[in-house]
């Protein structure tokens, strides 16, 4: 079966080669280990690794798994969580004893845990005188901090100088990114009713790269208007206080400014180029005379370029650098008179990774990275090397888009994994299993859990 975008071996697949009992003939039996724990929750949240692992909101999380027995002599068992920090030893063990078979849970004691550190764990079963295998890893990231207000608000559309604008007009409000750890932020939520919490508040992302956003939105009546903007990180906690920005909307019988028409975006040459090249950008003002200028960027809503078109109302074409980012970036543009801006208008362009594949390969028992180790793509019998960060990349120009089998291997533990390669820099992780003769020790020269 076919990966598509970033792909990541299950780490389910841990839990065969950390120690399951021996085969036993068909039915429980006395003396059979415990199964392997299921259900395993960080906290309540299922079970992740990788880019999907959740964020827990304290430092002492539960961790939960169900335990169970065939032998149904075993009426106690005892289950042992272990957890470890992600690219670290293992830190600690706490243990539960229940019935045979039911839920247990227990909480990683105060102290063990540090705010924002990523934490990997598994769990396995005893019965007093066999041990089950290790269920597969769990992750989790620690956040119990809340993230700084936006650094602030400003508009030009609803400047706080006077009245403008009115009821039922759509203005734009850029929010600035907080001044301390900006790139935890992910969303803004806003409102201009006081009694609304953040919780229950209207929400805009923030931009990828400046981490700010810019707000649309019409004020419902005239008069003094205060918006309040919170900032959101990726845990769900918000700012303790928000920004605001207070403005004064004008009555609706007041005259008001006309706005130039928002400018068409397009890319003659298209819309695609690679790494590090660049695309022609068109900024048409489709007829309208008023418009003089244009105001655009590249990546955020800054808009620190201008173009002037080749008359009033007319277009221009500009050349863009793409960077080195790949997949779909954003070009923001308005329209100008001089004196007054057009609403905010976006369009996107792809940029191609240069490198097709690449990827890390990760020992199953530890979760490092492993060196030196063999990763080979078929058909076509290319090869590459680990480096000492665990890493692997095929260039573009080895892999045409298409379907293909990547395995991993270093002594005597190997992995593979379906992919397949649309050009667009594909992201794999692998985890190398240990044959059969492999134990709990791991497949690198790195220390098990």
């Amino acid at each position: 079966m076919s990966t598509r975008g970033r792909s990541i071996v299950a780490a389910v697949l841990a839990a065969a080669v950390l120690g399951w009992p021996a085969a036993a003939t068909a039915g429980p039996r006395a003396g059979a280990a415990p199964d392997q724990p299921a259900e395993p929750r960080s906290d309540g949240k299922v079970c992740a690794t990788g880019a999907q692992r959740p964020y827990v909101l304290t430092t002492t999380p539960v961790l939960t798994a169900r335990q169970s027995d065939p032998d149904a002599g075993r009426p106690d068992l005892t289950t042992t969580f272990a957890w470890w920090q992600v690219g670290g030893t293992l830190t600690g063990r706490v243990s539960q004893t229940a019935g045979n078979p039911s839920v247990v849970s227990a909480s990683i004691p105060a102290g063990r845990l540090t705010d924002g550190g990523t934490y990997a764990w598994h769990a396995r079963t005893s019965d007093g005188s066999h041990k089950g295998p290790w269920s597969a890893p769990c992750e989790f990231t620690v956040d119990v901090t809340s993230p700084e207000p936006p650094a602030g608000v400003t508009s030009t559309d609803y400047p706080a100088d006077g009245p403008h604008g009115g009821p039922g007009i759509a203005g734009q409000f850029v929010i600035s990114a907080p001044t301390t750890r900006p790139a935890e932020v992910v969303a803004y939520a806003w409102t201009t009713d006081g009694a609304i919490p953040p919780s229950a508040a209207a929400t805009v992302p923030a931009d990828a790269t400046t981490h700010g956003a810019t707000l649309t939105f019409a004020p419902a009546r005239d008069g003094v208007v205060t918006l309040r903007v919170w900032s959101q990180d990726r845990a769900g906690h918000f700012s303790a206080t928000p920004a605001t920005w207070t403005f004064f909307v004008k009555a609706i019988s007041e005259p008001q400014p006309v706005r130039p028409l928002p400018p068409t975006i397009s890319f003659p040459g298209g819309d695609t180029t690679d790494q590090g090249g660049t695309l022609s950008l068109r900024l048409d003002a489709n007829g309208d005379t008023s418009v003089t200028r244009f105001r655009y960027s590249i990546r955020s809503t800054a808009l620190d370029l201008t173009a002037v078109p080749d008359r009033p109302g007319g277009s221009v074409v500009v050349r863009i650098p793409a960077g080195t980012l790949t997949g779909t970036s954003q070009v923001f543009a308005k329209s100008s008179t001089g004196s007054v801006d057009s609403l905010l208008t976006q369009g996107s362009f792809t940029v191609r990774s240069l490198t097709s594949l690449t990827g890390l390969v990760l020992d199953v028992a530890t979760f490092l990275p492993v060196e030196g180790a063999t990763v080979r793509v078929e058909p076509g019998n290319h090869a590459a090397t680990t480096n000492a960060a665990g890493e692997f990349s095929f260039p573009a120009a080895e892999l045409p888009a298409g379907d293909y089998t990547v395995t991993a291997s270093y002594g005597g533990c190997s992995g593979e994994q379906p992919v397949y390669v649309d050009g667009s820099g594909l992201y794999l992780e692998i985890l190398l299993l240990p044959g059969e003769s492999g134990n709990e020790s791991g497949c690198g020269s790195q220390p098990g859990q």
